[in-house]
């Protein structure tokens, strides 16, 4: 069996940066959220971060939030 990990992602606006602080990951993204384009960057980067096919990342809850929980497969 696979282990899953659920995170708690908060984007906020800016260059495509990652990091962690206070138990929860921060990710920057310049794209607009429109079409779901942002939640695909934000996949995205979040599957480089952890080093996992961007398949392996779910989100979970927060589509339409800036606070969103993630799963990683």
């Amino acid at each position: 069996m696979t282990e899953q990990v659920i995170i708690t992602v908060l984007v906020k606006r800016g260059e495509g940066k990652i990091f962690e602080e206070d138990n929860c990951l921060i990710v920057h993204t310049n794209v607009l959220p429109k079409n779901n384009m942002a939640n695909r960057d934000i996949i995205e980067q979040v599957s480089e971060y952890f080093h996992v096919r961007k398949d392996q990342v779910k989100i979970i809850s927060g589509f339409k939030s800036k606070k969103k929980t993630l799963k990683i497969l």
